[in-house]
């Protein structure tokens, strides 16, 4: 969507969707619970489900909203920031999880350890029934930027469905999976924040990669 103004009411008036999906299903249940004390058991479990689902969403939100608009960008070391976001894992967790030796950048060694963080995270929820197993490398763009692919062996993605990824509340996956579909837009506002970008390119049943830019030093 080329419009930025035309994007950014798209993206509110998903954001209002969704959050008023757990409000409309909690009003639902205090209705019946009302109406039908008898069934107080399952009314309370809904509306607490509900609760949650809706904190969560709002904390979602928050995280998107909560990223500055600039910031003063500084060496950073890549391979610091992969170890960072690696060492928030659970240990079961870290054994697939390789990279190459990577790059120096210019960027906020915080929000880009966030980026990484989400983006094994997703590799790992997404592993279908394999363990595990993401690499991260680095090539140099012509242009002169950093060139970053994060290649999984996972479910994968549709190609159809490769930029709606990125949206947010967009969950392709939704079957037993947890999480919001909020961590690649999250990602992807952290990247353009930097002056980069990201993509994908993914397979049906043979993993994805996701590449991102960052400036040289």
């Amino acid at each position: 969507m080329d419009d930025p103004l035309q994007a950014r009411q798209t993206e509110i008036a998903l954001v209002a969707h969704n959050l008023l999906e757990p409000v409309r299903a909690i009003h639902c249940y205090v209705e019946l619970l009302a109406e039908e004390p008898g069934q107080s058991e399952l009314c309370i479990r809904r509306i607490r489900e509900g609760a949650a689902r809706l904190e969560t969403l709002i904390r979602g939100v928050f995280e998107c909203l909560q990223m500055p608009e600039s910031f003063q960008a500084k060496p950073v070391t890549m391979k610091l920031v992969f170890l960072s976001a690696v060492s928030r894992l659970p240990e079961a967790d870290r054994a697939g999880i390789t990279s190459a030796d990577l790059p120096g950048v210019m960027g906020d060694f915080e929000i880009l350890t966030d980026v990484l963080s989400r983006l094994i995270d997703n590799a790992i929820k997404f592993r279908g029934e394999r363990p595990a197993k993401l690499h991260i490398s680095a090539s140099l763009d012509p242009s002169g930027a950093w060139i970053f692919a994060l290649r999984d062996h996972g479910v994968g993605v549709a190609e159809a469905d490769w930029e709606r990824c990125f949206g947010i509340f967009q969950r392709l996956h939704s079957g037993g999976v947890p999480g919001e579909g909020i961590g690649l837009a999250y990602c992807r506002r952290a990247i353009e924040l930097h002056g980069g970008r990201i993509w994908m390119d993914s397979q049906l049943g043979s993993g994805t990669t996701i590449f991102f830019t960052l400036p040289a030093p």
